[in-house]
């Protein structure tokens, strides 16, 4: 079902705005796991945050922090669409696609898995910006193992 904005015109345009941070605060997720950077991705979550993932769950900053991210031979593209996100004054709940693609060595593309799935959050309006309170990954399919190494990330190769 559509989500239907306020009718009010000053609510309305904070609801506008509210939607652009809340897909910004999307978009530096996806940059941060890609990039390989796990303070940026820390960023994203509130102090208290907590992120569930297949291979794990990991809660509060210090702890999605200190979480193991893909190595840095890893090629990781995540792409995110259909964003679905109802607003409730300060807390938000969302529902946005992903397509997650990893290439555990960047010279060979033949050793790859694709994934697709969503992810469910609630984001906090917080004196920094909305950032998120939980999120959960539930994957829909997949092409191959997407985690190598016993269920967690392999450390980083030297």
């Amino acid at each position: 079902m559509p989500v239907k904005p306020p009718t009010d015109p000053v609510r309305q345009l904070q609801w506008l705005v509210d939607r652009a941070e809340i897909q910004d605060l999307f978009f530096a997720f996806a940059l941060a796991i890609d990039a390989k950077d796990q303070c940026a991705y820390a960023e994203c979550f509130a102090d208290d945050g907590v992120v569930a993932l297949p291979h794990g769950t990991f809660e509060g900053k210090e702890a999605i922090r200190a979480m193991a991210g893909p190595p840095p031979h890893w090629g990781t593209h995540h792409i995110q669409g259909n964003h679905q996100t109802l607003i409730d004054e300060n807390v938000a709940t969302a529902r946005v696609y992903v397509i997650a693609s990893h290439t555990f060595e960047k010279e060979v593309l033949d050793d790859s898995a694709r994934a697709g799935g969503w992810y469910d959050a609630t984001l906090l309006r917080t004196a920094d910006g909305w950032r998120i309170g939980s999120i959960r990954l539930s994957i829909a399919w997949n092409t191959g193992e997407m985690i190598r190494g016993g269920g967690g990330m392999p450390p980083a190769r030297a």
